[in-house]
């Protein structure tokens, strides 16, 4: 299965495979609501489900405030929104999951408040668009360097948005220091050379500026509900094992094919798929600690290979491809546990429609699929950011 047109609708960004516990109690539900001392507020739906798929506190900070009504400056609507450091998000309960949830427009923002700048000017075409260098003419700015291997491996348009700036040098209003940045639709985008990859790009912490700009109250809050303090270990799945599997037994190989050496330079987590063996592995600190078989991409949609980064993740979606009457149209609802690793519309999906018996033939159309309850494992388990290598 694969999707062929990336909405335009705000997702997002890398987390730091450095927050992740792999810990978890079998059984237990997550909770609804957490608390986050570190800054005295609470997160609820439907922002907290956004908020973790889509980077969390690596892409969007802590929360300053509490779930409050705002009218919004683009529609002149009341929305009910939530601030964090780096985001605002917005509740539209009006459009379908996921796209109830809609990052605020801070970097157009904060912007409109830069008077005479001619970085914001429009640029013409420039002779090289490759790989390293990219033009927007919706927006009719360039973005290149590491602002552009951020902005592709971090959610890229539809975390982002357009580039409205070219780069130019800015004083932080956060510590005073002067700093290589770029504007975009939702956020602002900082170099960090005396950090090491991926921290040598950093976001603006626009949400922070604008509660202070609009003298938005950040006080503490009290604890809702005994909501418990946020840890990551409180949403894991734990790997499958003979107490917990599905009944009937899952869909997997007999024998289990062989995984490949491990791949230290991937990082502490990462997926591998072998195409040949239509076969998948998430690997933690060296160690495969899941496997199951896969349906990859029949001929003439083959699965690509090479080394991906998860880029944006969905509990659920309506996909299509081709045109309506041809051969290879086809339209399925409600694909679950859907994570996108590259910006083609392939992704790892749970695959309710081809039965168990079928796994372990190429059925898809680039994508990778696995049994729903593989696919939901394999989705808590990871993050933005997760490496997928796929080989044969």
């Amino acid at each position: 299965m694969k999707r062929w047109v990336v909405s335009l609708i705000a997702i997002l960004a890398v987390a730091a495979a450095a927050l992740m516990v792999p810990i978890a109690m079998v059984g237990a539900e997550p909770p609804a609501t957490v608390y986050f001392p570190q800054t005295g507020h609470n997160v609820g739906a439907p922002f907290l489900n956004y908020w973790r798929a889509h980077g969390g506190l690596a892409v969007y900070g802590y929360p300053l405030t509490e779930a409050m009504q705002e009218v919004s400056p683009y529609d002149n609507k009341t929305y009910t929104v939530q601030y964090f450091e780096r985001a605002r998000l917005e509740a539209h309960p009006e459009n379908k999951a996921p796209y109830d949830v809609l990052l605020g427009q801070l970097g157009r923002s904060a912007a409109a408040r830069i008077v005479g700048n001619k970085a914001f000017d429009p640029m013409a075409q420039p002779a090289t668009v490759d790989d390293t260098h990219a033009y927007f003419p919706e927006s009719k700015h360039t973005l290149s360097g590491d602002f552009l291997q951020y902005w592709q491996n971090n959610g890229g348009l539809m975390q982002f948005g357009y580039p409205i700036s070219e780069p130019f040098l800015e004083q932080s209003a956060t510590d005073g220091k002067i700093y290589t940045v770029q504007y975009f639709e939702r956020n602002r985008f900082e170099a960090h050379p005396e950090n090491k990859a991926p921290y040598n790009v950093l976001l603006g912490q626009l949400g922070r500026d604008l509660v202070t700009q609009k003298r938005i109250s950040i006080a503490p809050a009290p604890r809702a509900n005994n909501a418990p303090d946020y840890a990551d270990n409180l949403f894991f799945t734990p790997t499958p094992t003979a107490t917990n599997t599905p009944t009937p037994a899952p869909a997997t190989a007999t024998p289990v094919p062989q995984a490949s050496n491990p791949r230290p330079d991937l990082g502490a987590y990462y997926i591998e798929v072998n195409l040949t063996q239509q076969h998948l592995w998430a690997y933690q600190d060296g160690q495969v600690v899941f496997d199951i078989i896969t349906s990859t991409g029949k001929p003439g949609f083959d699965t690509p290979t090479g080394d991906f980064y998860v880029n944006q993740m969905l509990e659920t979606q309506d996909m299509t491809g081709g045109h309506a009457g041809d051969d290879n149209y086809y339209y399925t609802p409600d694909v679950p546990w859907i994570m996108y690793f590259d910006w083609n519309g392939d992704a790892i999906h749970g695959n309710y429609w081809i039965g168990d018996d079928n796994f372990g033939t190429p059925h898809s159309h680039g994508c990778v699929g696995v049994p729903v309850w593989a696919a939901k494992w394999l989705y808590n388990w990871g993050f933005i950011g997760l490496p997928v290598w796929i080989h044969y």
